[in-house]
């Protein structure tokens, strides 16, 4: 017999008491994205202010609300098209808030970030993100 076998088990057993009383890996899920609200405000016959905020935000998420907004208040003015003029970001704890400023037209404007309405929105809705 080993002289220190009663010490080498108590050891174990303690070590094994700590490794039970102590909790697995702790996997927590991130909270989900959440569109929380969108408002519009036409500063000219032709231009009109978005500002959308999104909780916890994905990659993509608040350009993607924020045309889907623009893109259904062109249909509401009658327009076919929006442009994306300028954006502005904010931001408070997790949501972030968008503002973008859209030239709305009946005909397809010159420039860059045009988009057709009518798709938009019926992607968007494809895809459950809100158009107001």
């Amino acid at each position: 017999m080993i002289a220190n076998a009663p010490i080498i088990l108590a050891s174990l057993m303690a070590v094994l008491f700590v490794l039970a009383a102590c909790e697995g890996p702790r996997v927590e899920t991130a909270p989900a994205m959440r569109f929380m609200g969108a408002s519009t405000t036409l500063v000219s016959k032709d231009m009109v202010d978005v500002s959308v905020s999104v909780a916890r935000p994905v990659k993509g998420a608040m350009q993607a609300y924020a045309d889907c907004v623009g893109s259904q208040y062109a249909l509401i003015r009658g327009m076919s098209y929006a442009r994306r003029v300028t954006s502005e970001r904010s931001g408070l704890g997790d949501v972030l808030t968008d503002k973008v400023t859209y030239l709305i037209s009946p005909i397809a404007p010159s420039g860059d970030f045009v988009l057709e309405a009518n798709e938009v929105v019926a992607k968007c809705k494809r895809g459950s993100v809100p158009t107001f």
